[in-house]
């Protein structure tokens, strides 16, 4: 249900999918977790691939089905963490990366989504490559989250400096209305 929700969203998630595949392949050079982790660009780009079509000049990677899928899941956790019934509760933590990774890594494993099998030949496994990407993506939208807050805050303020601004002007234009009088 939640997936629906957020279909309109899938061009975003796909681009930073990208970047955290991206992160991930930082910290492995096997060829058998890059395949994991990206796919070929003339494979035929579909709808959630446009965003990273548009913005490509050569650099940008194309995530596979389970980098989009673990970015997916951790958009729709911070999501539910950042609503209005518990965001409250979850700012009043002291590290809501870790709790997000936590409660992300709680989902996959209750609905078996998890392996502990090896992936290559360099003994990684689909937990830590998976730990890569759901670390960049949490932080990349918390990040995102706390801007949004602060353009938010920032927002009020102008437009209340404005409205004493404004109600500055009207005292000045009435007291010079009575002053004519």
């Amino acid at each position: 249900n939640d997936i629906f929700k957020v279909e309109a969203s899938m061009p975003v998630i796909a681009y930073l999918a990208g970047y955290c595949a991206q992160a991930a392949l930082k910290h492995t050079t096997c060829t058998m977790c890059r395949d994991l982790l990206v796919r070929d660009k003339e494979m035929d780009c579909v709808t959630k691939f446009n965003l990273i079509k548009i913005c490509d000049r050569g650099g940008l990677l194309y995530p596979t089905e389970f980098v989009i899928n673990a970015v997916l899941l951790s958009y729709i956790v911070v999501q539910k963490l950042v609503s209005s019934d518990y965001e409250e509760k979850f700012l009043k933590c002291s590290n809501q990366c870790n709790i997000s990774l936590n409660v992300i890594l709680n989902v996959l494993q209750n609905n078996d989504m998890l392996s502990t099998k090896s992936m290559c030949s360099d003994d990684h496994n689909i937990e830590k490559i998976l730990n890569f990407i759901l670390k960049s993506a949490t932080n990349t939208l918390l990040n995102n989250y706390c801007k949004m807050k602060v353009d938010d805050h920032s927002n009020e303020k102008q437009k209340k400096k404005l409205k004493a601004a404004t109600l500055k002007e009207n005292k000045k234009q009435i007291r010079k209305i009575k002053t004519l009088t």
